[in-house]
């Protein structure tokens, strides 16, 4: 999937005031040729399992590492989403 409509898709699925919950802050690829996918969260997001596994099956996400939180809330998250 391409890393824009997965964001995309995160956003119309996940963000129930509007479609601007996560950010795309970059898209590099890596050694192995998937996409590494930076998301910054524009709003509160819990750093629960049920949530990460959430974002992984909407977006297809291989892995996903949590780069930065605060308290319990999700600040900055990077996917790992292989080309397709």
């Amino acid at each position: 999937m391409n890393p824009y409509d997965a964001v995309k898709k995160l956003n119309e699925k996940m963000g129930r005031i509007d479609d601007n919950l996560f950010s795309l802050e970059k898209v590099e690829e890596n050694f192995f040729g998937e996409y590494v996918i930076t998301l910054k969260a524009n709003r509160m997001v819990k750093a629960t399992y049920a949530v990460l596994k959430k974002i992984a099956d909407m977006t297809g996400a291989k892995d996903i590492l949590i780069e930065e939180t605060e308290h319990d809330n999700l600040v900055e998250i990077k996917l790992l989403l292989p080309k397709k």
